[in-house]
Order: C-alpha cells, then sequence, then structure tokens
C-alpha cells in the first residue's frame, strides 16, 4: 500500500512540475490529499519522509549563500523575529 501512497505522490510531484510549480508543491498535496482520504501513516512512510526531508535540507545547505546571510537585512530582520518571539515563548 505505501508504493502507491509514493506513487500518488510522484505523480502529483510530476503534475505540479508541468504546471512550472516547484515538485514540492505536489508533494505537499498528495499528502494533503492522502490526509483527507484518511490514509493513516505507516513506520515506512514516516521513515521515507524522514530520508526525504533531510534530502530536502541537504540540497538547500547546498545551495545556501553564508554571504546573504550576514546582510544588515536579513540580520535585522532574524534578530526582530528573536526579539518578538522569545517573549511569547519565555
Amino acid at each position: 500500500m505505501e508504493a502507491l501512497h509514493i506513487a500518488i505522490a510522484f505523480v502529483l510531484g510530476l503534475l505540479a512540475s508541468a504546471l512550472r510549480l516547484p515538485a514540492l508543491v505536489g508533494y505537499l498535496a498528495a499528502g494533503l490529499l492522502l490526509s483527507l482520504l484518511g490514509v493513516q501513516s505507516t513506520p515506512l512512510l514516516e521513515g521515507i519522509a524522514q530520508v526525504g526531508v533531510l534530502l530536502l535540507l541537504f540540497t538547500i545547505g547546498l545551495t545556501l549563500n553564508l554571504g546573504g546571510i550576514f546582510r544588515r537585512e536579513v540580520a535585522g530582520v532574524g534578530i526582530l523575529h528573536l526579539l518578538l518571539v522569545i517573549p511569547l515563548l519565555w
């Protein structure tokens, strides 16, 4: 059954790419669709999802420009976010 769920995600990812959207939009749509249909997660699907998230974060890390993080605008927004969120969570 997991193979069918993965196939649905693959097809919706291809459909999103065909519509010139990121494939991630199709994967998210597949997750939403399967959730609305009442599909329950299994340990195998959980493991596959974790590997997918790790690969996504790895590819983001490969394309990350460290010089862009230390720009005044980016650092300012990050510090402002911390100053607003920390009191709410404390």
